[in-house]
């Protein structure tokens, strides 16, 4: 969401489309190429209205006017710890998900593929500030001040939704990480309940 109330999202996972309030659709950005890339996997505004657009393995930056540069092109990250099969789509690493924008333009992005969250400087210099063991694997992120919470799944490339089990990890400015939430498997595997602040 826009702080103008307009809705971007995207559509078929191709192509940026605005929605405004008053119910109006416009395509945004059509020299963004996002098929060539591996498809839109994850949007966040920064704090200068621009929206950072996340593919597997690039982020581009897309302003409400529809200019389109680049943050990072085929990037890769250092010591990758594969999350998918060779030979499928989603082994295109990092392959990049969900990604979140702090106050001073940092981005975040959870690589799914390299089970790790990547930080992204406004020069797109990058570093890989919070890691996943197996079987887990980061595909989401939000910013609250000087926070970071980081969804992630058990098995996030498995056919069988109930190996999906997700769970919540928050990253703190000095580096420590805490687990926050588990939530239970289908077969019952309990779940950990969530430590308060």
């Amino acid at each position: 969401m826009h702080r103008d109330g307009s809705l971007y999202y995207a559509k078929r996972n191709l192509e940026l489309v605005r929605l405004t309030a008053d119910g109006q659709l416009t395509p945004i950005a059509p020299t963004l190429d996002c098929e060539k890339r591996g498809g839109i996997k994850g949007l966040a505004f920064g704090p200068d209205d621009t929206l950072y657009v996340a593919c597997p393995s690039s982020i581009l930056k897309v302003g409400t006017d529809g200019t389109v540069s680049t943050l990072i092109e085929s990037m890769s990250v250092p010591d990758c710890d594969p999350e998918f099969p060779p030979d499928t789509p989603e082994s295109q690493s990092p392959f990049l998900r969900g990604l979140a924008v702090d106050q001073r333009g940092t981005v975040y992005a959870a690589a799914t593929g390299c089970r790790a969250v990547l930080k992204f400087a406004s020069n797109g210099e990058m570093s890989v500030v919070m890691r996943a063991d197996r079987p887990w694997s980061p595909t989401g992120v939000a910013v609250s001040g000087d926070e970071v919470y980081v969804v992630e799944y058990e098995h996030p490339h498995s056919p069988k939704r109930e190996e999906w089990v997700p769970r919540v990890r928050k990253l703190e400015s000095d580096g420590k990480v805490t687990t926050l939430v588990t939530l239970p498997t289908a077969q019952g595997r309990p779940a950990t309940p969530p430590r308060r602040p």
